[in-house]
């Protein structure tokens, strides 16, 4: 199937140092697949690179690869999928304004003891609970430790705990993760997924996450993007990357998009 992710790239211990710089990891999407031969490409190595999101390493072509680019004729694709966090945004700062959102919450509603390291620990507690290794969904771990930390602190606070104060929290969380992840963009993110739009117009461009992230919810993300599958999904979850489930996931939502004929709908 003409489908290629950019989590399938390279092996995950070459992603962890590589996929830190969008515009490098998009190019090397793009070229990989473009090109015949089947090793075009010539990366500086991490111990000799800084790989911060401000400094770009070069990326080069091989003398083979130049010459065959000119040379190669392009192969077809209708669906390339991304990676969010780490890859196109940091997830470090992103979370640390989505907690700082939702501890912010917590004190609007009188909960003024309420930490985020509290909230953690009752995280790491609730998954020790948890027996035979019933999975559970990272929205659900965390509403869950947001409603431990209420109840902490609930002897000295009005109002009492409750689902509906729990949701609102979790809201807040979970709508300033997409407006920092917004904020945060790596440099040349965008500017590397017009390109691809301007070159290949009728591609089908999704995200495929284990997290929360939805590029549909971030405006300078949102033009760029089709859809968006999350391990969260009820249709998906526990199969998380690297588990098939997702990405039969992402080959179900492309197809709505694409009409019989083969043209995009949506």
């Amino acid at each position: 199937y003409p489908y290629l992710s950019t989590n399938a790239i390279m092996p995950s211990n070459e992603i962890s140092s590589i996929q830190r710089n969008t515009k490098v990891s998009l190019l090397i999407v793009l070229l990989s697949l473009f090109l015949q031969n089947t090793s075009p490409f010539s990366i500086p190595s991490p111990q000799s690179t800084s790989l911060s999101p401000a400094s770009a390493p070069a990326l080069s072509l091989s003398p083979q690869s130049q010459q065959s680019l000119s040379t190669a004729s392009l192969k077809p694709f209708h669906l390339l999928t991304f990676d969010l966090d780490d890859t196109l945004f940091p997830l470090t700062p992103v979370l640390k304004n989505a907690n700082d959102a939702m501890i912010k919450t917590l004190h609007d509603y009188g909960y003024h003891g309420a930490t985020t390291a509290s909230i953690t620990s009752f995280s790491k507690q609730i998954r020790n609970e948890i027996v035979n290794d019933d999975p559970i969904t990272y929205s659900d771990l965390r509403q869950r430790s947001i409603l431990r930390e209420m109840s902490r602190l609930s002897p000295t606070t009005s109002p009492s705990p409750s689902r509906h104060i729990v949701m609102n929290v979790f809201d807040a969380w979970l709508d300033e993760r997409n407006a920092a992840a917004n904020r945060h963009l790596y440099p040349d993110a965008v500017d590397t997924l017009r390109s691809l739009r301007q070159a290949f117009p009728d591609l089908c461009v999704g995200a495929v996450t284990n997290g929360r992230g939805d590029p549909r919810c971030m405006p300078l993300l949102e033009p760029f993007f089709d859809f968006c599958v999350s391990g969260e999904d009820s249709d998906v979850f526990p199969a998380r990357k690297p588990a098939r489930g997702i990405y039969r996931a992402a080959l179900a939502a492309h197809a709505n998009f694409v009409g019989e004929d083969g043209s995009l709908e949506g």
